[in-house]
């Protein structure tokens, strides 16, 4: 009996599946005759995945047509342009540290040379430069000279009465002068609300001077008499340079050593006694350090000293620290007075403590002047560690360099034969890029030189000033344009360069379908892993740009090339049609 149900379970299953296969096969042979599909299914507790595969329409194709241009260029607006600076004080600002904080020429043509008077106690006058005007001075007065064309604007001959004197010395014309009779001589100068001017005394009987004069005319808008602190004191004599900081002028004297702080109105704020001939004096954080027989820190505020550093040198502060020269080594210490390090590279000074350094953003560039000759460049950074060097030539003497966002200007004299300056223009790590010499009248003297709006200024000896600058523009060759390979954007490329000052920026200028002109920057093609010697665009480099298109848009363009001083070219306008094929 149980055999009999099993083969019978059995026998009913194969019926079943028999029966099942035949009606699947029906089915099929009719889908397959009415032109369906048969899809064999499996039983799954599961909902079956489905893959969804979308085809991309392919894109419209578009070409380029040749249009007249509707649009004309423009001149370029003033923030496309590079920021330029001035050089209102003597080592370029209240913090002493000779760094123009902008980029200045790979190679340098003179603008014009003038002749000036220049000496004062027998070291050249440092020139200093704002908007159109270039301030110098000489013992016994101080003048402005139009910064365009080397004029002179106006002359005060601050020790005599009369400015007879002035008619067989330069800048001419004499009618140009006024004397003001105050029988005190030039120490110091510097710029801030105006043109501030710190005398000697007269004759050991009077007390020096604060005087402050206009900028545009030279009249007299204030004058102070800088007494010391007790009626038995020694005469106040000015020894040091001017600073102008925090809306205060800082100055200090011989002797006892005071330093004074005047209010830009021309009001007395305080007065400090430090006890020896101040020498040198820079400003940073809200502290004046001062050089005497010791280094000292000094409050802005209230003429507190804070600390001193038992060695006395001009000093530089930058970054918070203090860096000095110290006969022959580079001393840098924090602001609170504690010494960082200490190292011997022969550093030198002139005869008034002047150092021979420059401290820029990440180094400090220091003149060997001590040792054998030839004489050289060192490039120091921060700790100590240097970074790379350049020499100069057998005859050669270093002075003071000037430090900049990308290049160096060492200038140096020799008196081999008539005698010359030279201006050394250095890239970062002292790769040279190009040299200019300049004629002198007396070779005895060491050349000064500053830097303002990306032009440099020299004073060679007593009696002669160059303007030295880039006034060539940019070159752009060879635009050309191209669609993307999916019709999407347009493709603007060009050859540009500099081989004065290297490129600051190439831009783009364009219009779609007539709207006002938009600025877009163009990239370089190529990619660098740091920044190539000279700067970018200072070979020729290949730009580009990628706009996005559409079909029936027409755009105008033209590229603008700006270099690192502020010149700039403009090319052509292009116009083009994006068309449907």
């Amino acid at each position: 009996m149980k055999l009999y149900d099993g083969v019978s379970k059995r026998s009913t299953i194969v019926v079943i599946a028999i029966v099942m296969v035949v009606i699947a096969g029906l089915i099929g042979f009719i889908l397959i005759r009415e032109g369906g599909e048969f899809q064999q299914s499996t039983t799954s507790p599961f909902p079956s995945p489905t893959t969804s595969i979308t085809t991309s329409p392919k894109p419209t194709k578009l070409s380029l047509r040749i249009a007249q241009p509707t649009k004309t260029a423009v001149e370029l607006p003033v923030e496309y342009l590079p920021k330029l600076y001035s050089w209102t004080l003597w080592r370029g600002g209240a913090n002493s540290d000779r760094m123009y904080p902008a980029s200045l020429p790979r190679s340098l043509k003179v603008i014009y040379r003038v002749n000036v008077s220049a000496n004062i106690h027998g070291v050249l006058a440092e020139p200093l430069i704002e908007d159109n005007f270039i301030y110098l001075a000489d013992d016994s007065g101080i003048y402005a000279l139009n910064r365009s064309s080397g004029e002179l604007v106006w002359g005060v001959e601050i020790y005599d009465e009369s400015t007879s004197g002035r008619s067989t010395k330069y800048p001419q014309p004499v009618w140009k002068w006024r004397a003001l009779g105050l029988y005190r001589f030039t120490v110091a100068y510097g710029l801030g609300e105006y043109v501030y001017v710190a005398t000697t005394s007269y004759l050991d009987v009077d007390n020096a001077y604060i005087l402050a004069l206009d900028k545009k005319s030279g009249d007299v808008i204030w004058r102070v008499e800088l007494e010391p602190e007790h009626v038995l004191s020694s005469i106040i004599d000015i020894s040091s340079n001017l600073i102008v900081a925090d809306g205060k002028v800082f100055v200090g004297s011989v002797g006892d050593g005071y330093v004074f702080c005047v209010s830009e109105d021309g009001k007395l704020v305080w007065r400090t006694r430090l006890g020896s001939t101040i020498e040198g004096i820079a400003y940073g954080d809200g502290i004046l350090y001062a050089m005497a027989s010791k280094l000292y820190a000094v409050d802005v505020e209230d003429g507190k000293i804070l600390w001193y550093w038992d060695y006395g040198s001009w000093p530089i502060s930058k970054n918070g620290k203090v860096i000095l020269e110290h006969y022959g080594r580079v001393a840098v210490l924090s602001t609170e007075g504690e010494l960082l390090w200490m190292k011997e590279y022969g550093a030198g000074s002139n005869v008034e403590g002047y150092p021979y350094m420059a401290v820029g953003s990440q180094a400090i560039y220091v003149t060997r002047e001590l040792g054998e000759r030839p004489r050289d460049l060192y490039i120091v950074d921060m700790n100590g560690s240097i970074l790379g060097k350049y020499q100069i030539l057998y005859d050669e003497d270093n002075v003071a360099p000037i430090a900049s966002n990308d290049v160096i200007v060492l200038p140096v004299k020799s008196e081999e034969g008539n005698g010359y300056c030279k201006l050394y223009i250095l890239w970062s790590r002292g790769e040279k890029l190009s040299e200019i010499v300049l004629d002198v009248r007396d070779k005895i003297w060491y050349p000064i030189a500053v830097a303002a709006y990306g032009e440099v200024y020299v004073v060679t000896d007593p009696y002669t000033l160059y303007r030295l600058g880039d006034n060539e523009s940019p070159r752009i060759n060879n635009v050309s344009v191209k669609l993307s390979e999916d019709y999407s954007k347009l493709i603007i490329y060009t050859e540009a360069y500099d081989n004065e000052s290297a490129l600051y920026r190439v831009t783009l200028v364009y219009s779609v379908n007539g709207s006002e002109w938009m600025y877009k920057d163009m990239d370089i093609s190529r990619t660098y892993v740091t920044e190539p010697i000279g700067g970018y665009g200072y070979r020729e480099e290949l730009y580009e740009i990628a706009l996005d298109v559409a079909p029936d848009t027409s755009i105008e363009f033209y590229i603008v090339a700006v270099d690192n001083v502020g010149n700039y070219v403009l090319s052509n306008v292009y116009a083009y049609e994006v068309v449907e094929e």
